[in-house]
């Protein structure tokens, strides 16, 4: 046969494959496997150990909307959040699994937690190769449950990281270029993610970049095509959500408290002496209490431009790493778990330092790979034993209150256990209470309804809000209709979140009803000295002086009014 006349035969097209694809031996399976199931064991211990911690009190909302969606209930409606569906949603369906009490889904979230470091895993040995990889899950696994980000925690950003590195696997994982079905369910997974929490739209801008900025060889038609898919998979599931509220009959309701509402509070301008502060405390902390994984990161990341790895994948590290700090930005608050939605670029980028730094070492050394790749371990390893070490009264102890202290300060969270317990064996299951503050962890303690839509009593007296108004009339009302046989009163500024003319109004009217028709008869005092919530009830209340200005009281209705 002539060769002039044989035709080339079809091909796969392919990204260039990774300096990692070569390493990936470099330890093997077994040794591998073995590191693996350490770090997720590292993981489970860390988490059990803090399994019956107290919510705070945006997880137990979170959690106690799920129940209600459970019971029943139609989110915008029965009851008002600023988050988007998927949120109440996702946590319907974990209350639905695994029962709302602080064990069972401090559970659910370990195993959460334990699946996106997985996907991480996969997503950076495909990248770096397996050394690398081992290093990425335990830099994901340390600052992921770290009390810096309340990686402990139950909270929403931990749904938002798992469909965002599931995106990041299906884009980035595979050395062959993803199929148009994968193109579909990455943008699924990540348009998802926005659907938890708003901030994660810069997780889906991540993926059509990475759609858009493959390996050189793929054309322009082809990438436009992908990004089609990508928002394809992205559009189906925004208009799922979309259909499901107009069905539910809450489409303006839901367009107000997810889109509107939330908008005015990003756009508003915070004071600059807040956004350092927050950024100070929050930041600082987390860098202080991860100084080894942070430095690692930052090192990762420059390292990339000097390596000969592929474009698509560089450029695509650094998008990630930007695009994912950007997601904190909304809003200028910059709260220790906004932060979590950092830690898999910040894995990734320690993957990319152990990788620089194990060829260096072989280089260096004259050592093979895998002796390269087992040194380089072993420092890591070393390393973060340490800084574990360091800090075993967190990973290994069990005082809560002392976690909840160093995390939150003087919130109220400890003593709202103890405040529900009082009320749970006070009251019938299900039965309406009020909550004076923003405390809705509160009702899952009691196993109580609340009286009125409104969880947080910050979008009362929020100045931001235009229906802030009518909402606190619309409370008032529900209370004194209700006429609740209990009612909470939080004395804490972080429960209400207002100046002293927003707040005028609610406080004015809480006194007089409170005096009127309510007696005190429980007061958790928030001691910063006692390690154990002090609540004094009953009896013992009579004459009793607080010793903080920080409390929380119980009053209860009066026989004869």
């Amino acid at each position: 046969m002539d060769p002039t006349t044989m035709k080339p035969a079809k091909c796969k097209r392919r990204n260039s494959p990774s300096v990692g694809a070569s390493e990936v031996d470099a330890l093997s399976p077994k040794i591998e496997r073995a590191i693996l199931l350490l770090i997720i064991l590292m993981v489970a211990v860390f988490r059990i150990n803090l399994i019956d911690i107290p919510y705070e009190r945006d997880e137990g909302a979170y959690i106690y909307f799920g129940q209600m969606i459970v019971q029943g209930q139609t989110p915008y409606h029965d009851f008002y959040e600023d988050k988007p569906p998927a949120n109440m949603y996702f946590y319907a369906l974990m209350v639905w699994i695994f029962g709302p009490n602080e064990g069972n889904m401090h559970a659910a979230f370990m195993l959460l937690n334990i699946a996106t470091l997985l996907l991480l895993h996969a997503l950076a040995r495909r990248l770096f190769g397996a050394a690398s990889a081992l290093c990425a899950a335990t830099a994901f696994a340390t600052l992921s449950v770290s009390y810096a980000l309340s990686g402990f925690s139950c909270m929403s950003e931990h749904i938002v990281i798992f469909f965002a590195t599931a995106g990041m696997a299906l884009l980035l994982g595979r050395r062959e270029e993803p199929s148009s079905w994968e193109h579909v369910l990455a943008g699924m997974v990540l348009g998802l993610s926005c659907w938890v929490k708003q901030s994660a739209i810069f997780f889906l801008m991540w993926g059509g970049a990475a759609v858009l900025l493959p390996a050189y060889h793929v054309r322009w038609a082809r990438r436009w095509r992908h990004l089609l898919w990508l928002g394809a998979g992205a559009a189906a599931v925004s208009l799922f959500f979309l259909a499901l509220m107009a069905k539910l009959g809450v489409f303006r309701e839901f367009w107000f408290s997810a889109v509107e509402l939330p908008r005015l509070f990003v756009t508003t301008v915070v004071a600059p002496q807040f956004v350092k502060g927050n950024l100070a405390l929050f930041a600082g902390g987390i860098f202080r209490d991860n100084p080894l994984v942070i430095a690692l990161a930052i090192a990762g990341l420059a390292s990339l431009a000097f390596t000969g790895r592929p474009r698509n994948e560089k450029i695509g590290i650094w998008l990630l790493a930007l695009l994912s700090l950007l997601a904190v930005v909304p809003g200028l608050m910059f709260y220790n778990h906004y932060w979590l939605q950092v830690v898999p670029a910040a894995a990734l980028a320690v993957g990319a330092a152990i990788a620089v730094s194990t060829k260096a070492f072989s280089r260096f050394t004259g050592t093979s790979a895998r002796a390269g790749a087992l040194a380089v371990l072993l420092v890591f390893g070393m390393g973060k034993a340490w800084m574990i070490a360091k800090k075993r009264g967190y990973y290994f102890g069990n005082d809560y209150t002392s976690v909840l202290r160093k995390t939150y300060g003087l919130n109220p969270f400890p003593s709202s256990k103890r405040i529900g317990e009082y009320l749970r064996n006070r009251t019938q299951p299900g039965e309406r209470i009020a909550i004076l503050g923003s405390e809705p962890q509160i009702f899952l303690y009691a196993k109580c309804r609340n009286a009125t839509r409104h969880a947080f009593t910050t979008h009362l007296v929020d100045p931001r809000n235009p229906y802030a108004a009518d909402w606190r009339r619309e409370y008032i009302t529900d209370v004194e209709k209700t006429a609740p046989n209990y009612v909470v009163a939080v004395n804490h500024p972080a429960s209400w979140c207002c100046d002293g003319n927003s707040c005028k109004e609610m406080f004015a009217w809480a006194e007089n009803y409170l005096a009127r028709f309510y007696d005190s008869v429980a007061i958790a005092d928030i001691i910063p000295d006692e390690s154990r919530p002090r609540l004094v009830w009953d009896e013992d209340i009579k004459g009793y002086a607080p010793k903080s200005p920080f409390t929380v009281r119980v009053f209860k209705r009066k026989t004869k009014v």
